[in-house]
């Protein structure tokens, strides 16, 4: 029987936690609907008190998972992997300690938890190889993307004759905004008439980066996630850089579906493996190795610059057509992953 049909689904949403952003909220709503047009039901709990012994929950975060799976013995939990925490706590403060016990806290959501959420099918692989467990008979894949494709913003008259490039995002340290940043700075150096806008939250350390970097067209601002389509419309290149890691190998960064739903060129490296083996864009493909060298990646996109003529229709039906374009359109139900690399419906 789908879990998801007969079933109250607790999502638990500690508020002091703060771990709803504007991309989680979106993820959380969409669960909501997968539920609901499954025949189940969900609702939000901020208290432990809220849930009993027999209910079935949904966990974000590694800490909501430890209070469900200790303090309410023989609950049913549903667990959302987001990332790979203990690797990710290693690159930003390093803790031997806070390493393996998040690595227990893993192996136990890999061991007793109903159904386990991941958002690529690499972070499957990575979670049944580091923990040699068996856990696809209970896996669901919901992948980062959020937005359909916008054939109009393919067409926003002039977009692509001049050499506007964006990022948007957290500078979180796997983002390699610095080394985005060096890359820019060359890029500025050969097109004077070049411009970098970034979209984040954090705008105080933005300026301070972009001044350090001595970049002298820029421009940073926060645009919440309903108005962030029309926002990337009104540029040419859109920046997602990652190094070679298994941070990044096993993400599925929702920059790629925001920037390609509306007709960017993304600048992106080859590190993150969904990416590298579904995302074809033919003769608009800027792909950069993983492994970053400053001057190879400015040289690819001065080269692109100079010798690629965009041809809008062309461009909107390569990515359309594409193997990506499944999950692209990803609609407002739950998917798993099948071996022509589309997403399909739960059963």
């Amino acid at each position: 029987m789908n879990i998801f049909s007969s079933q109250n689904i607790k999502i638990f949403l500690p508020p002091e936690r703060n771990s709803l952003n504007d991309a989680t909220q979106y993820y959380i709503e969409l669960i909501e609907k997968a539920i609901e047009k499954a025949g189940g039901s969900s609702m939000r709990c901020n208290s432990l008190s809220e849930i009993n012994n027999k209910d079935v929950v949904l966990t974000i975060e590694l800490n909501t998972f430890m209070q469900c799976f200790f303090k309410r013995r023989g609950i049913k939990i549903i667990h959302w992997v987001q990332g790979v925490s203990p690797e990710e706590v290693m690159l930003t403060k390093p803790n031997k300690l806070f390493y393996y016990l998040r690595c227990i806290i893993e192996w136990l959501i890999m061991k007793f938890t109903t159904k386990i959420f991941f958002v690529s099918e690499a972070m499957l692989l990575h979670y049944e190889k580091k923990y040699k467990v068996k856990v696809k008979h209970k896996a669901m894949i919901i992948p980062c993307y959020n937005k359909h494709l916008q054939k109009d913003t393919f067409f926003t008259p002039n977009r692509y004759t001049k050499p506007y490039f964006v990022y948007a995002g957290s500078l979180s340290a796997w983002q390699c905004f610095d080394e985005m940043l060096t890359i820019y700075k060359k890029i500025e150096e050969k097109l004077p008439h070049s411009k970098l806008t970034i979209l984040t939250a954090e705008i105080e350390k933005a300026n301070t980066a972009l001044t350090e970097k001595q970049i002298q067209h820029f421009e940073v601002k926060y645009i919440p996630l309903e108005e962030l389509e029309v926002e990337l419309s009104k540029y040419k290149y859109g920046f997602l850089i990652r190094k070679t890691n298994v941070i990044n190998y096993v993400a599925t960064p929702t920059k790629m579906n925001s920037y390609l739903s509306v007709g960017l060129i993304p600048i992106f490296t080859d590190a993150v493996g969904d990416f590298n083996e579904k995302i074809n864009l033919k003769e608009y493909e800027l792909k950069i190795s993983g492994n970053i060298n400053i001057e190879k990646a400015m040289q690819k996109v001065l080269e692109f610059e100079n010798n690629t003529n965009i041809n809008p229709e062309n461009y909107y039906n390569i990515v359309e057509n594409s193997e990506v374009k499944c999950t692209l359109l990803i609609s407002h139900s739950l998917y798993v992953p099948v071996t022509s690399g589309c997403y399909n419906k739960v059963p």
